[in-house]
C-alpha cells in the first residue's frame, strides 16, 4: 500500500526526533511550529515502511520540501553530499545496508546454482 507508515511509526518518529535533540538536520534550528520550524522525520528513499536509520532524515518542514524527491540514492549523489553534510551519514548507511542486501543476494544466488549442479 502507497503512504502506508509503520504502525508503531508515531513511536518511530519521536525516537528519531530525540537522538536529533529536536533540530534540523539540515539547517540545525529548533523544533519551533509558532515560528515556521516544525519537525518532521523525512524518508529519504520514499518508501515510508524502510524506517532504517539511514532512511530516517530529521528535517524541519522547510528543508523537508527542499529534499524530498531530490535525493536518490542510486544516482551520483557525491555532488548533493559534500555541500550537504547532514546527508553524509545517510549515504553510508545506506551504502552499507545495500552492499550487504548485494552480499545476501549473491549467497543466495550461489546456492541456487549449487544445488542445481549438484542435481544434475
Amino acid at each position: 500500500m502507497k503512504n502506508a507508515y509503520a504502525i508503531n511509526w508515531p513511536e518511530i518518529s519521536q525516537q528519531a526526533k530525540a537522538a536529533n535533540k529536536y533540530k534540523c538536520e539540515a539547517c540545525h534550528h529548533k523544533h519551533d511550529p509558532k515560528e515556521g520550524y516544525t519537525l518532521t522525520v523525512h524518508h529519504i528513499d520514499g518508501d515510508t515502511m524502510n524506517n532504517q536509520d539511514w532512511n530516517l532524515a530529521c528535517l524541519c518542514q522547510r528543508c523537508h520540501l527542499r529534499y524530498e524527491h531530490q535525493i536518490v540514492f542510486d544516482q551520483l549523489l557525491f555532488s548533493w553530499c559534500w555541500p550537504n553534510h547532514w546527508l553524509c551519514k545517510h549515504l553510508v548507511g545506506y551504502m552499507h545496508w545495500k552492499v550487504q542486501r548485494m552480499k545476501n543476494h549473491e549467497s543466495a544466488t550461489n546456492s541456487i546454482n549449487n544445488r542445481a549442479a549438484s542435481a544434475s
